[in-house]
C-alpha cells in the first residue's frame, strides 16, 4: 500500500500544474483517510483521464485531416476553373 501511495504522490506532483484537481488528491493521499480503495479509484481515474487525452488527440488529428482534404478539394476546383474546365466542374457538382 505504501509503494502505491508513493507512486501516486510522485505522479500527482508531476501533473499538478496541468491538472488542478491533483492538489486535492495529493492532500487526500497525505491524510489519514487514504485507503487502498481510494488509491485504486484514483488510479482508475488517472487511466480514464489519459484515455480521454488520447481520444482528444485522435479527434484533433481527424479534424486536421478533414480540413486538409477540404483544402485539397478547393485547390483542385480552382485549378479546373483556371484551366477552363467549367463543364467538367459543373458535372462534378
Amino acid at each position: 500500500m505504501e509503494r502505491k501511495k508513493e507512486f501516486l504522490i510522485k505522479v500527482l506532483n508531476k501533473i499538478k500544474t496541468y491538472r488542478p484537481l491533483a492538489e486535492g488528491f495529493l492532500s487526500l493521499l497525505e491524510s489519514e483517510y487514504a485507503t487502498e480503495e481510494i488509491m485504486d479509484k484514483l488510479i482508475l481515474a488517472l487511466k480514464e483521464s489519459l484515455d480521454e487525452i488520447k481520444e482528444e488527440n485522435e479527434k484533433t488529428k481527424i479534424e486536421k485531416s478533414l480540413e486538409l482534404i477540404q483544402k485539397i478539394k478547393e485547390e483542385e476546383m480552382e485549378e479546373k476553373i483556371a484551366d477552363g474546365d467549367l463543364d467538367d466542374l459543373l458535372d462534378n457538382i
